[in-house]
């Protein structure tokens, strides 16, 4: 019997990993603003991470994609995610062809 995994890409699926990573976060210290911000960061990553694995890009590739250094390339796919911010993710994201989306919405009381 093969078990089933959730659908990926999905408006649930995504939401879910977005609390998830927020709450993982604030377990390490962070506060809930900066884990926020954090949880954004994470989940651009792994859409980076998917691309890459996706289109069997080398880091050499990449590096010619988005026009950056091996070295930036290398911290970048070692998860270096402290040395860069969430609109360098969003400008990488951009050059591999990829639209981002933002849902903005009030957290609960």
């Amino acid at each position: 019997m093969t078990s089933k995994r959730p659908r990926q890409g999905t408006a649930r699926s995504a939401s879910a990993s977005a609390k998830a990573a927020q709450s993982l976060f604030e377990d390490l210290g962070f506060s809930p603003t900066e884990s926020r911000r954090e949880a954004v960061k994470a989940e651009l990553y792994v859409a980076i991470l998917k691309i890459v694995r996706e289109r069997g890009l080398t880091a050499r590739q990449l590096g010619e994609i988005l026009g950056k250094p091996h070295s930036r390339v290398s911290e970048l796919l070692n998860g270096k995610l402290n040395l860069v911010k969430a609109d360098t993710l969003i400008g990488y994201l951009d050059q591999l062809g990829v639209d981002v989306s933002i849902k903005v919405t009030r957290r609960a009381s």
